[in-house]
């Protein structure tokens, strides 16, 4: 066989084989639109899914809450979620590899989120409920 047709055979063999590899450079879960109901939700409570939102957790309670920016500019609860696995105890992040949650403001991007930690709670249905908490703080104003 001419050297060229060998070549040519073993990047076409090459390219297959990389294309398996694929999955591991990312997926594209944040540019999945949103299901009508939560938009629906989002519209009821003067919100829009361009709006910013601000994620409060809070670990004693094992609780996430998304607040979404309303037309008036303040901020209001859209949905609060049980999470069922966090590491640490309560109190802030000291260094790196402490296994404690980080406290704080973050911004976040798809590229920061790690998506082999996504998990889903087996004992949570698949509506999160309002928070029901008492003595919740609201959430700051823009």
């Amino acid at each position: 066989m001419p050297t060229r047709l060998l070549q040519a055979i073993a990047l076409l063999i090459t390219a297959v084989l990389l294309t398996g590899c694929s999955q591991f450079v990312g997926d594209n879960r944040h540019n999945v639109p949103l299901p009508k109901p939560l938009v629906d939700q989002m519209t009821a409570m003067g919100s829009s899914p361009a709006e910013p939102m601000m994620v409060r957790v809070f670990k004693e309670t094992s609780e996430l809450e998304v607040w979404k920016r309303t037309s008036g500019g303040q901020y209001a609860l859209l949905k609060t979620y049980p999470i069922c696995k966090w590491s640490g105890a309560l109190g802030p992040k000291i260094q790196e590899g402490d296994h404690q949650s980080p406290e704080g403001f973050y911004n976040v991007t798809p590229s920061l989120m790690n998506r082999s930690r996504t998990t889903s709670c087996p004992s949570t249905s698949a509506s999160p409920t309002p928070s029901t908490r008492p003595g919740a703080a609201p959430a700051p104003t823009s």
